[in-house]
Order: C-alpha cells, then structure tokens, then sequence
C-alpha cells in the first residue's frame, strides 16, 4: 500500500441513514534495508582477471517490506591483481532507504603459467663441452600476470651427451605456481680431430710382408671429445720390401668429422740380435778360428778392446770386424799369438751401449 491510498469513511445513524465521505491516506516507509555483508574468495582467470557482481556481497540483506525490490551496487568489481580489497556493498529499498556494509575480496592467483617448449641445437666447442639457459629453449610461456623465473633440467653438456637429450623447462609465476615442458636439445660436434702423424719403422716378418695401421703412425692425434673413439685409415697397409714411403692417414671422430696428416715410413728387415761369443778356440781347424759377434756389422762406429787379468790392453778395433785371432796387436809385439785362457773385453756399441764380460780362448 506504498503511496497514496483513496479510503472512503462510511458513518450510518442510529436509524440507518448513511452517509460517507473519501480521505487519502498516504503510506511512506523511512526504514532502511538492513544490509549484511560478506567476504569472498576470488581467483584470477586465464586473463589474469577476476569479476563480482554485487549479490556476491550479500550475507542475508533484509528489509521491513521483503527483499524482492531491493537493488545491490558495489564500489569495485574488477580485480587486476592479487591481493586483499575491501568493497563497499549498496542496498536501496524501493523508498529509496539506502544502507551500505563492507566486505573483504581476496583475489588470488592459483593458475600455473603457461610452459611452452622450443627444440635447439647446439655446438660442442674446442674443449668438447657447450651449454643453453632456459630461455634458448623457451618457445613463448605466458602467464595470466607475469613469469618471475625459468628454469632448466639440464643446461650444461659435453662429449658425453651427443645427440638428442630431453631437456624440461620449469616455468614460475610471481605465486609459486610452476608448470613445466620438455625440449629436445641435439648437441653436435663438428670439430674435425687433429691429425698428428710421426715418423715410425715397421720391419719385415718371417713372411716377406710389414704390415701398417693407422693408429701406428697416428695414435697421438687429438680432438675435443678425446682420443678413445677415434679411428684411423692409412692409404698403405702393406709393404713388401725395404725403403721409406709416404702414407697419409685419415682420423675420424665419432661425430665423422675427419682430418688428415702424411707422414714417411721407414720399412726394414728387423736387426739380428746382437750374440758375444764366451769363447774360441784358434787353432786353425776351421772352426771358431775368431772371436765373432753375430750382429757386430749393425754397429759401424764400435771399438772393441781385450785385456789380460792384469789390465794391460792386448787388442783393440775400431770397427772391430770379427778378426781376432787371439793375437797381440798392442802393447807387444805385433803378431804374437796370446796363450789359452780367460781374457776381459770391453764392447762399445758406439750408440751410448757398452757392453763387458769375459772370454775364454782354447788353443
């Protein structure tokens, strides 16, 4: 009954006359709503955006003529950021009685970021290693607010990790909340090894050849990832005869990056072992008429002296050439034949070898 009302005023006498009369009567209502506020928990959408509406507020709002004509308005309802709001919730009644409370909106952000991965290559450099940082692989993470940090499994790499590795991105936003991604990062070696070749001798076996590797000649060669899995070609394997050649040989690493060195090689029959006789006998019967030393001719620039039990030098060579018959040729006279017995000899090789011992001469 809001508002004017026409009431009609009826009075009847004792005898039953009426008669009546119309009066306004005018219904105001003064009472403001009472308005009850309450506090809600808001979380940031993927847009880093959260929205109320005003009724989200209400916390049991009442009024003395019901509640169904009552209008909600709020001070704020677009949130940005996170963070503690305090918003003041309107309540009119439909006289226009106006009350207000106010509540506590905490807008939170509980949505991870977005990680999003990019595959890379990268190159092992002269010490075999290489390395990324987390955004080398960052294909464009987002967040509804804002990343604080990146982080990634593995940044750090060497010989040991070539080919594909997977790698997973740790995307974190300003709330601690983390999402992650995998990467493939292909490491690469394309640094040929370096070839170093050195001048070697190989000798003829029992069956006429001399056979050649590469690691031979090669085997001091370097590269970025180490020695261990390289592998050597030489152009010449086999050699038949004497004489000095020129091979080259081709490194490879285990990426088949190559190099090559060309070196000479020397190829010989192998030396007789030298063998110092313990003694002879110069009679003249035909055998071990001479102090002979197998291999002596392989030492052109030896000396050879003999000594008696007393130290006094009885024969000396340079080169000594498997001649001695057992005479004097110093300190007597030359030709005498010296008497069976035990003599001292002092062998110098003439390459910093001496060698010494004794003999036993038969007659």
């Amino acid at each position: 009954n809001m508002g004017a009302n026409n009431v009609t005023l009826t009075v009847v006498d004792e005898s039953g006359n009426t008669s009546s009369c119309t009066a306004v009567v005018t219904v105001l209502d003064t009472i403001a709503p009472n308005v009850v506020c309450q506090d809600i928990l808001l979380q940031l959408n993927n847009n880093g955006q959260a929205v109320i509406t005003a009724i989200q507020l209400n916390g049991g709002t009442t009024d003395n003529c019901g509640n169904s004509n009552l209008t909600y308005s709020i001070s704020q309802n677009t949130f940005n950021s996170v963070g503690t709001y305090t918003v003041t919730l309107t309540v009119t009644d439909a006289s226009g009685n106006v009350s207000t409370c106010d509540a506590t909106v905490t807008v939170v952000d509980v949505n991870p970021p977005t990680a999003i991965c990019q595959d890379t290559t990268i190159y092992l450099d002269a010490n075999g290693n290489a390395s990324i940082t987390p955004a080398d692989i960052d294909g464009g993470s987002f967040d509804n607010i804002g990343i604080t940090s990146m982080t990634a499994s593995q940044t750090v790499f060497d010989c040991d990790d070539l080919g594909a590795n997977a790698v997973t991105l740790f995307v974190t936003d300003d709330q601690g909340n983390v999402s992650s991604c995998t990467a493939l990062v292909t490491v690469l070696d394309t640094i040929a090894p370096q070839a170093i070749c050195e001048q070697i001798t190989i000798y003829i076996d029992d069956s006429e050849v001399a056979i050649l590797t590469g690691i031979q000649v090669a085997g001091n060669s370097v590269d970025n990832c180490g020695s261990s899995d390289l592998t050597y070609t030489v152009d010449m394997t086999t050699f038949f005869e004497e004489g000095v050649y020129t091979v080259t040989v081709t490194v490879t690493d285990a990426s088949g990056n190559t190099s090559d060195c060309t070196t000479d090689i020397i190829v010989e029959y192998p030396q007789k072992p030298l063998v110092i006789p313990a003694g002879f006998s110069p009679n003249g019967d035909g055998i071990a008429d001479t102090w002979h030393i197998d291999g002596i001719e392989l030492y052109p620039n030896n000396t050879v002296s003999i000594f008696n039990r007393w130290g006094g030098e009885l024969y000396g060579a340079a080169p000594y050439q498997n001649e001695w018959s057992g005479q004097v040729t110093r300190n007597g006279i030359l030709g005498d034949q010296v008497p069976a017995g035990t003599y001292f000899y002092i062998l110098d090789l003439g390459n910093g070898d001496t060698r010494t011992g004794y003999i036993q001469l038969n007659r």
